[in-house]
């Protein structure tokens, strides 16, 4: 007997009846939806080219004369606010300013102070960039009132961010007639600070810089006693 093949009703395809009935701005959307992720492109391309130009700046060699084009570059195109550059800019000022000598030492250094307080407004809670810049105020030698404004801003960024106390302690004992009174006794008050290696940073950055004796006439006996004799 022969078999009887029952009909095949073709049905349409579920997804190309969707697909049908989708409004057309859905598929105008999906056509168009890579545009969406265009300015996120841009901005990763810009944004990797500018620090590039910052990380060729960097190893820019540094000479008593001539500028860097490669951050003077970086600085032109920052549109957003990168204070990476800003860092790098004062870094660089300040090693060139130290190979000069008298006025051009001096604005030079200023300067570079300049820059990382620029990089200071854009990331106002980073405490490294004020470091730097005593740094350079330290280094053309700025009047106490300068010196005292830069470490009341440090006590009040980082009144316990004991990475900065190396430096912080050399350049404190460098300038340390031109520092008040108060703060002073701050300092001495952080070389005392239990725990960690602040104390072994401070005697090191003492002599760094030949002002062991000036550490062990403000420590207290009971503290200096054992290193100094």
């Amino acid at each position: 007997m022969p078999m009887v093949t029952p009909l095949m009703i073709n049905r349409p395809d579920s997804r190309a009846v969707a697909t049908a009935n989708a409004p057309a701005w859905l598929g105008v959307f999906g056509r168009f939806f890579w545009l969406l992720a265009l300015p996120v492109v841009v901005a990763c391309i810009y944004l990797s080219f500018v620090h590039s130009l910052v990380l060729i700046g960097e190893r820019a060699e540094v000479s008593a004369s001539g500028s860097n084009g490669w951050l003077d570059t970086a600085e032109q195109l920052d549109i957003v606010g990168i204070p990476d550059i800003y860092e790098a800019k004062g870094s660089f000022l300040h090693r060139q300013g130290v190979l000069l000598s008298d006025e051009a030492r001096s604005e030079m250094l200023m300067q570079s102070a300049a820059y990382w307080d620029r990089a200071a407004e854009i990331r106002p809670d980073w405490p490294y960039y004020p470091l730097s810049a005593l740094s350079a105020e330290i280094a053309y030698n700025a009047p106490a009132e300068r010196i005292q404004m830069r470490l009341d801003q440090l006590m009040h960024i980082a009144p316990n961010e004991r990475g900065l106390y190396r430096n912080l302690f050399r350049y404190a004992f460098i300038a340390w007639e031109k520092l008040r009174t108060d703060q002073q006794r701050w300092i001495i008050r952080q070389v005392q600070l239990p725990g960690g290696d602040t104390f072994n940073r401070a005697i090191k950055a003492a002599r760094s810089v030949n002002r062991m004796p000036l550490l062990c006439a403000t420590l207290p006996w009971s503290v200096a006693k054992d290193i100094c004799y």
